[in-house]
């Protein structure tokens, strides 16, 4: 791997979470979307996220797959463990 293809990748794993709270600059989005393209990590996971983003922003709106779905994310999020302030580093 290429020293700008590590570069890339890891200002986009850095940046996924800005992305996709529609925090980035269009330079920055294209930046990652062009490293998606490339990257066989990275463009998997950026489809993947945006595929959730979508979800969770539509939940509540149609009771079709999508709906059937959101709702086995919500069931899965209330199931796992929580984070424990009390430990260093947020450990579960």
């Amino acid at each position: 791997m290429s020293w700008r293809m590590i570069r890339e990748h890891r200002f986009s794993r850095r940046h996924l979470p800005a992305m996709l709270d529609d925090e980035l600059t269009d330079r920055q989005r294209r930046r990652i979307e062009a490293h998606a393209d490339d990257c066989p990590e990275c463009g998997p996971l950026l489809r993947d996220l945006l595929r959730f983003r979508r979800l969770l922003l539509g939940l509540g709106r149609g009771a079709g797959d999508e709906g059937a779905r959101a709702e086995g994310i919500l069931e899965y999020l209330h199931s796992v463990p929580k984070l424990d302030s009390q430990r260093p580093g947020g450990a579960w």
